[in-house]
């Protein structure tokens, strides 16, 4: 695949006098403009990818498991009209309430957790576009870095590191967040962060394939 040039600085506008923070904007603009090939190649090559680990592979099958008595608590949940959102049992609003006795001892007893009400479509159309719109906005935000870091031409190693280390902190880092305040089984976290990496490394592998010269 044909490397997308670079353009320099004598392809801008004539300037009466120089202006280091004209040039430098329209170099990065020009940067940007050179990287739309890697952001397109890496946004799809990471969007399949994601379709392989989560609709393929077998492994994340269960990491959600079913209710004993799913129609009883689905009529339960249904009969209260919760609308959609996240809820937390027991539910305090106030620092004060977390440190009620009535609270403290709602805490001991149990249980404790969290309730997700999802909208009611079986629909996965919406979810997958949005899948891609975030993967197409980290991997923007991947190009902006490097384009501000990385000359053009630069060696390949160069450019798979900088573009592989801001995609790790997009793809595996969020999920731990999920296990310090949210309790989520600490296999899921760590697979999850281990897919992380597997994305950054394809990311930065066309980065590097396609980085302008």
């Amino acid at each position: 695949m044909r490397r997308v040039p670079l353009p320099s600085p004598q392809d801008g506008p004539n300037l009466p006098e120089f202006r280091p923070f004209c040039f430098w904007r329209f170099a990065m603009l020009s940067m940007l403009t050179a990287l739309w090939l890697p952001i397109l190649v890496a946004t799809i090559v990471v969007y399949l990818a994601e379709m392989i680990v989560n609709m393929v592979l077998p492994y994340h099958r269960k990491d959600f498991r079913a209710i004993p008595d799913e129609d009883g608590i689905r009529d339960v949940v249904r009969s209260r009209g919760l609308a959609r959102g996240q809820y937390y049992f027991p539910y305090a609003d106030s620092a004060e309430t977390m440190k009620s006795p009535e609270w403290l001892a709602k805490m001991k007893e149990g249980p404790v957790g969290l309730l997700l009400i999802a909208g009611n479509s079986a629909s996965m159309t919406p979810m997958l576009i949005r899948q891609f719109v975030l993967d197409l906005f980290i991997v923007f935000v991947v190009a902006y870095l490097a384009s501000a870091a990385l000359a053009p031409g630069a060696e390949y190693l160069e450019v798979f590191q900088i573009t592989g280390t801001a995609a790790l902190l997009a793809y595996a880092s969020s999920h731990f967040v999920y296990g310090i305040w949210y309790n989520f089984q600490w296999r899921l976290i760590w697979t999850r962060a281990a897919e992380g990496l597997v994305y950054a490394l394809l990311v930065a592998g066309v980065f590097g394939w396609l980085w302008p010269t």
